[in-house]
């Protein structure tokens, strides 16, 4: 197997862990750190959708 199916494998598996056991994942962490776990996912998507629209804009004049 290549390495990027078994990075995706173990993405996959990690993901499953993480919702299977969701309630003991939130209790552990407690209310401030799934607060600041949602806080920094939502700042990584907002990076994330910054870089796509910064990629659109300069394939888009790059055409031109």
């Amino acid at each position: 197997m290549s390495f990027g199916i078994i990075s995706l494998l173990l993405n996959l598996l990690i993901v499953w862990f993480v919702f299977r056991y969701s309630e003991v994942v939130i209790k552990l962490m407690g209310n401030a750190g799934s607060e600041a776990v949602a806080r920094v996912a939502a700042l990584f998507m907002a990076g994330m959708a910054v870089m796509m629209i910064r990629v659109g804009l300069s394939g888009m004049f790059k055409s031109y």
